[in-house]
Parts: structure tokens; sequence; C-alpha cells
């Protein structure tokens, strides 16, 4: 007996699918088992469409159109003889049902079963809603014979994926739907065969490597850095570390087992030693967002405070001095003091002549910036910057070390 399917199933396979595709493909599954002769069938089903449909978001091709939809236009194989086809017939519903042709033969295969069918050749947006969108897929897969490829072994999702779409596009995508889905599915013996096929590993790409970034995330394996859809060493890193914490096989790859695990288990990753140590250099070498923005501020704020300095040293030595300002006359006060201090007939005199020079100097400078607020502000927006950035970093280092992220 198959399986019964529900939405946060499908979203475990596909975590960024909208609710709306996923519970009406959930619903197709479990309406439309007896199209598939095995579960594994089902299984290969279900990661295709997950691929075609960018993980269960759209049941309508991206158009751009990108280069290779401009070839739709004029092609005859697949019936597009009128010109505005290639975009009139774009791919829809989970399969992606393209070209005029397959429009016209669906609805003749719809309608033979369900009389009150849409024409979806007349209409071909009518493919986007529920149920054609699903049963579109179930039509391809049907007459196309594509369940004849599931045979039980390591070739089966390449040689259903060149019955799809007639080559290997997408194909570790395609691999890696297919893993998660025998891992929900929970099969066994030879039917999970083809599931060393389905790993995810260094080099893959895609919806589902998003996916698996944003598990490791939420377990805090992810530590710095942008979830980027590209498993590349870092990936390849916190996978290596999950492995080794929960006694897997420590291969870096992202098999069944790790799935399950994944899916299983959500204990959040022990605080090593090393992360409770971690500095803000330790977080910069990682690559962490926070910290290189953080660096960005704290440098605009020192080239501010510089240039403010550097235009008030400029235009004090430049500029006239206003013979009548507090400044100027305390500046004059501070000569006449140092002046006096050289001439001084005790060292009680001289202390006393020195003491006056540096309050009056010190006075007149503090008059002088007074008089020209825009030095004052500039400076203390730059050093505020620096400030207030350092201690954000300070904190995201605190953060880190605590296991948050």
């Amino acid at each position: 007996m198959m399986k019964t399917f529900d939405a946060a199933m499908l979203k475990r396979i596909a975590p960024t699918g909208k609710p709306g595709i996923l519970s009406g493909f959930a619903r197709f599954l479990n309406d439309r088992a007896s199209l598939f002769s095995t579960e594994l069938e089902r299984a290969h089903f279900i990661a295709q469409n997950a691929h075609e449909s960018a993980g269960f978001k759209t049941v309508t091709e991206y158009w751009g159109p990108t280069a290779a939809q401009k070839r739709y236009e004029g092609r005859k194989d697949l019936g597009n003889t009128k010109r505005g086809d290639g975009k009139r017939y774009m791919g829809r519903g989970t399969i992606q049902l393209t070209g005029r042709a397959n429009y016209r033969d669906f609805t003749q295969w719809a309608q033979r079963r369900w009389p009150d069918a849409p024409d979806f050749e007349a209409d071909p947006a009518a493919l986007q809603g529920d149920p054609w969108c699903y049963l579109a897929g179930a039509w391809y897969w049907d007459t196309r014979k594509v369940g004849d490829q599931v045979r039980g072994d390591k070739q089966d999702v390449v040689r259903v994926t060149q019955k799809i779409n007639g080559g290997s596009n997408g194909l570790a995508d395609r691999k890696a739907y297919l893993a998660r889905t025998l891992a929900e599915l929970q099969l066994e013996g030879d039917e999970t065969a083809d599931a060393d096929e389905g790993m995810l590993q260094k080099g893959d790409t895609g919806p589902a490597v998003r996916a698996l970034q944003q598990t490791l995330k939420e377990l805090d394996y992810w530590d710095v850095g942008d979830v980027d859809g590209e498993f590349g060493a870092k990936t390849e890193g916190m996978v290596l570390a999950l492995q080794k914490d929960r006694g897997l096989f420590v291969d870096g790859k992202v098999g069944p087992k790790t799935w399950a695990s994944l899916k299983n288990d959500k204990t959040k990753r022990p605080i090593s030693k090393e992360r409770r140590e971690a500095t803000v250099e330790d977080l910069r070498e990682k690559g962490s967002v926070v910290i290189k923005e953080n660096d960005k501020a704290k440098t605009a704020g020192k080239i501010a405070t510089i240039a403010t300095t550097g235009y008030g040293v400029y235009e004090g030595a430049t500029s006239q001095p206003d013979k009548g300002s507090i400044a100027t006359q305390l500046s004059d006060t501070a000569d006449k003091a140092l002046d006096q201090a050289g001439r001084a007939r005790g060292w009680i005199d001289g202390f006393a002549d020195i003491s006056t020079w540096a309050v009056a100097k010190f006075g007149s400078v503090i008059a002088w910036l007074w008089a020209h607020p825009m030095i004052l502000i500039g400076a203390g927006l730059g050093i505020a910057v620096w400030y207030f950035n350092h201690r954000a970093q300070q904190a995201r280092v605190k953060m880190y070390q605590r296991g948050e992220g």
C-alpha cells in the first residue's frame, strides 16, 4: 500500500515550496497513487516534479525569454506552428508541459477521463489550475512510459531524467530531491539502490543545496556567511562536522542517512572550545557578513574623522586669525605667559606662567573648535560610527561563542 502524503512531508523534501502547491500535489499523490506500480516509481515522479517546478514554487515556467525559450518559437517537434506559440505554450504544470502539440494531446487524454476538462490548446492558462497542473505530469509520465525506466539500480535517475527532458539538465538537483524523497518514504532494500546517485555532494548547486544549508544553519552547523545554494568547501566542512558529531559515516556527502538525521534529530551543534574562544579575526576569516559590513562602516568612520580633522588643521594653518575672537585672545595670553616663563625669577613664578600658558592654549583650541562646529560634528560622527560598529562586532562574536548562529 502506498504511503499517504501531506504538505508537511513534501515541505521536508522541498523546503522552499509554496503551501498551495505542496498541499495540492500531496492531494494528487494520494488520489492518484494507482498511477504508480511501486513506491520507488512514485519517489522518482516526486523528485522530477520537484525539480521541474523549482522546488514546488511555481507551475508556470519562469519567462525571460532566455535564449532557449526563444527557440520554442517555430519548433515543429513541439507543434509550435503559429506565431507566438513559443510563449503561448510555455512550460506549465509541475512537470512543465511545453508546446502546442503536448497541450493538444493532454486535452484529449484528460477529456476522455473527465469530459468537462478544459481545452488546454484553446486556453493554455487553464493548465495552471488544480488539478490539471499535477495531472499534466501524470499524463506525460504515463504516455511516455517514464516509469519503465525505474528498475531499482543506480542509473534509474539518469534514465528517468533523459526521458523527461531529453538530456541531463539539473541532474544533481534531481538526485538531491530523490535522496530526500527516499529518506522521507524510508525505503529499504533494493528500492534504495539508487540512493547513492541521489546524494548531494561538493560541486552540486540548486534549491536542494540551499535547503541543506538552511537546515545546517538552524542546527548551528552553518557558522557564518550567506546561504548561497552552492555546495562548496564550506558546506562540505559543515556536513563533515555534523557526520562526525552524530556518528555517521564521515564522507562529506549527504545521502539518505544524513538526510534522515537532519530531518529527525533537531539537536543543535555542541559548542566547541574553538568556538567558545573565537575572536573577531576568526569570524572575519570565516567570511562573516556582519563582521565585514562592520569593518566597512568602521573604515568610513575613520575616514570621516581623519578628513574633518585634516580640514581643521588646514583651515587653522591657512586662515587669517580674528583679532577680536576669544580663541585669539586666549592664544595671545598663552604666548605672553610662555614668554614670562622664560624670564621667571623663581620656580614658583615659572610654574604659574607655564600653567597659565597650558590653560590658555587649551582654551584657545576649544574656542577655535567651538567657532567651527562642522569640524566637531564630523569628527564626532566618525568616532561614533567606529565605536558603535566596534561594539556590534563584539556582540556578534559573543553570539557566535554562545552558539547562536
